[in-house]
């Protein structure tokens, strides 16, 4: 087995999804995850490779902060522990490393790279007949063969669920674990079930929204993160030009100042940061402040999914 680089935050959920990725991957030999920024195809494509790697070799190769197309090749050949010299085919390279054996490889954050990773994957996958490819993208990569699966938002609480069932949906139990992670000794209790449940409603199971709301535990209640209306997100492109950071960061939470109300809504391109979403940053390209967390911002539904949100 060989891996790179895959992290350690605990994965929550998502059982259904790793199901169908993985047998998606015994029938094409390229399987490309989609969904807009903060759907959580770079956790969920992390923990696909890591329970294949118990028994099958396993690459992980992170490109989401590259930005020259003509650098892919290398990155790759890097990531698997090459070092080309100049004049090297990288391409060759690779494909005489991997071999005939069975593996995976996994390319994050492919759309900025599209036709480098294209061509790319292409290269290897009629060069190595036993390598299938991962790869995570906002879109497809056009390849004869690729099976593309659309990342849908987590499971919700259902309406009458109670106490237990609330905590066992998917949307629940990552906020509650990202914020014990906080809060040591936060819990989901009958005190806060109500306002927990409501607010992974309103945030529509959207793993990233999930994830910075939690982070704030620490300055607001669940109850008091409603009253905020911090439940109210827009999503725009990577702070850094050019950037697609391969973490949950992946596309940077704004917040906007409040000119109205409605769901979350991905951030038209070109859209700008406010001065107090400016003012700090969570890892690579996410930018958030807690004065704007309870801005508004109106917008439209969330897009739809081929595999609709769970209940």
């Amino acid at each position: 087995m060989t891996t790179t680089a895959l992290g350690s935050t605990p994965f929550t959920g998502r059982r259904r999804e790793l199901g169908e990725i993985q047998r998606a991957l015994t029938t094409a030999r390229c399987v490309t995850l989609i969904g807009f920024g903060g759907a959580g195809k770079t956790r969920l494509a992390r923990q696909v490779l890591r329970e294949l790697g118990a028994t099958t070799t396993t690459w992980w190769v992170g490109l989401g902060d590259l930005r020259d197309p003509a650098t892919v090749h290398l990155t790759v050949a890097e990531a698997l522990g090459l070092h080309p010299h100049p004049g090297t085919s990288q391409v060759r390279l690779l494909a005489e490393s991997i071999g005939d054996q069975p593996a995976v490889l996994c390319l994050d954050n492919c759309e900025h790279l599209l036709d480098s990773c294209t061509v790319l994957v292409a290269e290897l996958l009629a060069s190595c007949p036993g390598l299938r490819v991962l790869t995570t993208s906002r879109q497809p990569l056009g390849l004869a063969g690729e099976l593309v699966y659309r990342v849908p938002p987590l499971a919700l609480p259902g309406p009458e669920d109670d106490l237990d069932a609330l905590r066992s949906s998917e949307a629940v139990a990552l906020f509650a674990a990202r914020a014990a992670e906080a809060l040591p000794g936060f819990e989901v209790d009958h005190a806060n079930a109500a306002a927990v449940a409501r607010l992974c409603t309103e945030l529509e199971g959207v793993p990233l929204a999930l994830e910075l709301a939690a982070a704030r535990i620490r300055a607001l209640s669940p109850q008091e993160m409603l009253a905020a209306r911090v439940a109210r997100w827009s999503y725009s492109a990577p702070c850094s030009p050019g950037s697609a950071t391969a973490t949950g960061c992946s596309a940077a939470a704004t917040w906007t100042p409040p000119t109205g109300s409605g769901p979350w809504r991905p951030r038209s391109p070109g859209a700008t940061t406010s001065a107090p979403a400016r003012s700090s940053c969570c890892g690579s390209g996410c930018r958030f402040s807690l004065p704007g967390s309870t801005s508004v911002t109106p917008s439209t539904p969330a897009p739809t999914h081929s595999s609709p949100a769970r209940r």
